[in-house]
């Protein structure tokens, strides 16, 4: 297998990798606070101080597109939506985690969760807990849960929901549960705001997806067609070069 060769397929790897991405965001036009993906390539060059370096195509990376995605009204007292950056914190068995998918609930123990059942942690660091009379639940901009009882007219401050930022989002990694976890310790997200009886959906824009979609598999064929020709350039030297020395 000559050069050639292997530049293109080292370009079909990436691609392929690529296409996998595109089909995962996708997949998930719906998911509640989903964030888009996206690759990272760069040039290889092999042998570069020779007359003839070779070029390869290589995928270092994906990254997440951590822009914020359209907010729809929901009318559920437990749906949160987050205008501007910052993320909700809830309790995993591997440690906290970090999403802006607010579509929450409550579990057995009266504990405010998010839709894996994992406990959404307050702004100093423990979970919420309504009491078992609450009827009317209100969440402020900043995060303040307040619930009032059936036979009560005042509502009663319980606790805050724990909105974090981080120096650097960049950093921010995709989890296998679809949460983001970083290094970085997380700050108050002061300019963030709650909106509740909202949502924030996925920020994947179905158009470019399938155009992007389209592309790839373009390439990708184009690349195939040059390693079929390249094959068969071979065969014909071959053949002429075997009748000449017959």
């Amino acid at each position: 297998m000559d050069n050639t060769t292997y530049v293109a397929l080292s370009s079909q790897m990436a691609l392929r990798r690529q296409l996998e991405i595109v089909a995962n965001n996708m997949a998930n036009q719906s998911t509640v606070g989903f964030k888009a993906q996206r690759m990272m390539f760069r040039e290889y060059i092999q042998n570069p101080t020779t007359p003839d370096p070779i070029s390869f195509v290589q995928d270092i990376a994906s990254y997440t597109d951590l822009s914020e995605g359209p907010i729809i009204n929901t009318g559920a007292d437990l749906d949160l939506a987050i205008a501007g950056r910052g993320y909700l914190t809830v309790d995993t068995p591997d440690g906290p985690r970090y999403t802006r998918a607010g579509s929450l609930s409550l579990d057995t123990q009266r504990r405010i969760v998010n839709n894996q059942g994992y406990p959404v942690l307050s702004s100093g660091g423990s979970p919420i807990v309504l009491p078992d009379n609450a009827e009317q639940i209100a969440i402020a901009e900043d995060g303040t849960v307040s619930v009032r009882g059936q036979d009560s007219k005042i509502d009663i401050r319980l606790d805050r929901v724990g909105i974090v930022d981080f120096e650097d989002e960049r950093q921010l990694r995709n989890t296998s549960d679809g949460l983001l976890t970083t290094d970085q310790s997380p700050r108050p997200a002061e300019k963030s705001r709650v909106i509740q009886g909202a949502l924030e959906q996925a920020n994947v824009q179905g158009v470019r997806e399938m155009t992007d979609m389209i592309e790839i598999l373009r390439t990708y064929q184009s690349v195939q067609k040059a390693i079929e020709a390249e094959a068969e350039r071979r065969r014909n030297a071959l053949q002429q070069l075997s009748k000449t020395t017959a």
